[in-house]
């Protein structure tokens, strides 16, 4: 879970780009996502690791591999949601509306209720 906090809100403000903004180029979707997430990455990453160091000069040993454990993991993956995934999404990500589900494939996703908020949000029928 912590480590794939700041992947997913890149990965999110990537896709976005495009739905929200009608950005195409791979470069300038990962400008935009970087533009969009930076500040609310970077927050979450700084309060992660900031509560992490208090554990270390703990007493319990427990406590303290834990905060080594976190620590690694928060640094490991800012790393990589910094570095390794914009430049991949820049080289090989989804051009414009390359990479949006089928109507197919989405009709059968929600049919067997794999995409829950968009099942869930769907009007009901009343009977009178």
């Amino acid at each position: 879970g912590f480590a794939i906090d700041y992947v997913v809100h890149f990965a999110v403000a990537f896709d976005e780009a495009y739905r929200e903004q009608g950005i195409e180029g791979r470069k300038d979707k990962v400008r935009y996502a970087f533009t969009t997430m930076s500040g609310s990455i970077i927050a979450g990453a700084s309060s992660t690791l900031i509560a992490t160091v208090l554990l270390f000069p703990t007493v319990i040993v427990i406590f303290r591999r834990f905060g080594g454990f976190l620590c690694t993991a928060v640094s490991v993956a800012i790393v990589f949601a910094s570095v390794f995934l914009p430049a991949s999404l820049a080289k090989f990500g989804p051009n414009g509306a390359n990479g949006k589900l089928s109507k197919k494939l989405e009709k059968r996703m929600t049919a067997t209720g794999s995409i829950y908020l968009k099942k869930c949000h769907q009007p009901r029928s009343t009977k009178a």
